[in-house]
């Protein structure tokens, strides 16, 4: 591996944008262009040079609201931004915007959904995009459109009672539920249509597809025992014997956090354990050992709580 080169967005003063944070989303590289959403900006550069192929001002709704950036994705032709306005911190406005990749033209631009609502998440499917929020003024908003068009298919608005996020597995839309109880809940991603539900606070970890077996989803269940969801049915599988954190899939392995000073491996077939991971060496230069924040222990959402600049 072989460093090139680096690029920067440019940053405005403060008195020139409304959102002063200057946050940018995980910068996408497809197609030998580099794409990258950040502070108010959507920039397409030459990999290879680092020249700036084209560049656009990130603002929605009737007063052009400047737009910080949280996700990015690039699909079919275009490029997909979900971004949040700063506005307002008990119900900030999340929106979802795509351009053509070839020329930065806007094709579409639209709320979350047509409640409005706050955006935490974005992910394309297919020919959807799926967005969710949360946030004390606008609710638990979860909303699906159209990929080409940004129509949208089906929405759903609620109290607010857990994360925003979201897992795209199998067809289906997983995510929190709130209304008549805190739940986990599956929708048909087409339709909208409920495919099953869980009752109870849970806690979503991942998603991993397997032809084979139909996927896997893996949760904290309301005990706090890890456990792997058949995604089709919601029905339980197994737990995974000791986990704390599944941290990633790969052929019949799934690894975790287990508590100890490594990592340990999991049977995906059985979740029974398969070995331990090689413990963390230590410090290393220009940054600390350790891992993440524990999932299972899921904080309350603060009000117009968002990430920050890396």
């Amino acid at each position: 591996m072989r460093y090139l080169r680096s690029v920067a967005t440019p940053v405005d003063l403060p008195s020139q944008v409304e959102c002063t944070s200057n946050t940018f989303a995980a910068p996408v590289l497809a197609g030998g262009s580099l794409y990258v959403d950040g502070n108010d900006r959507v920039t397409r550069y030459n990999a290879a040079t680092g020249a700036v192929i084209w560049r656009k001002h990130a603002s929605a709704g009737a007063d052009g609201t400047s737009l910080d950036g949280l996700a990015l994705s690039v699909a079919k032709g275009l490029v997909l931004v979900g971004q949040y306005g700063c506005g307002s911190v008990s119900d900030p406005n999340g929106y979802v915007q795509a351009y053509k990749a070839s020329t930065g033209a806007l094709v579409w631009s639209k709320p979350i959904s047509s409640f409005g609502g706050a955006l935490d998440q974005m992910v394309v499917s297919g020919n959807y995009v799926v967005a969710a929020g949360t946030s004390p003024g606008g609710g638990q908003v979860v909303a699906v459109r159209r990929l080409t068009t940004g129509a949208l298919v089906w929405s759903r608005v609620e109290q607010s009672c857990a994360p925003g996020t979201v897992v795209v597995i199998a067809g289906l839309v997983v995510s929190y539920a709130c209304s008549g109880g805190e739940r986990l809940t599956a929708n048909h991603l087409a339709s909208g249509a409920v495919a099953w539900s869980r009752s109870g606070a849970w806690v979503l970890q991942r998603g991993e597809l397997n032809g084979s077996t139909g996927g896997h989803l893996y949760a904290t269940n309301p005990s706090g025992a890890v456990v792997d969801l058949n995604p089709v049915t919601g029905k339980t599988r197994h737990t995974l014997q000791g986990a704390t954190t599944v941290l990633a899939v790969d052929g019949p392995r799934a690894y975790a956090d287990c508590g100890g000073p490594g990592g340990c491996r999991h049977r995906i077939a059985t979740g029974g354990r398969a070995g331990e991971a090689p413990p963390d060496p230590g410090p290393r230069p220009g940054g600390e050992a350790g891992r993440g924040p524990d999932p299972s222990r899921r904080p309350a959402p603060e009000p117009g709580a968002r990430p920050g600049p890396a």
